[in-house]
């Protein structure tokens, strides 16, 4: 299932992630800050995330069996 829709309000646009996010949050993910309280590390690599955020753009895992809804 994969959608092109956003949500606009007047502040900002949710749109589904796609791998071209990657390019665009890469700098702003290197912030080891924002992991202070999850248990993961800074993106290795811009290729590296947007190969992740292509697989997260499938909208289903695996099995097929969930649908993923990744803002």
């Amino acid at each position: 299932m994969k959608t092109d829709r956003t949500l606009p309000s007047s502040r900002l646009a949710l749109e589904p992630i796609e791998g071209r996010h990657g390019e665009l949050l890469f700098d702003v993910l290197q912030d080891a800050s924002i992991y202070a309280y999850m248990p993961t590390e800074p993106p290795g690599s811009r290729s590296a995330l947007r190969a992740r955020y292509e697989w997260l753009a499938q909208r289903h895992s695996p099995d097929g069996r969930e649908t993923w809804l990744n803002w």
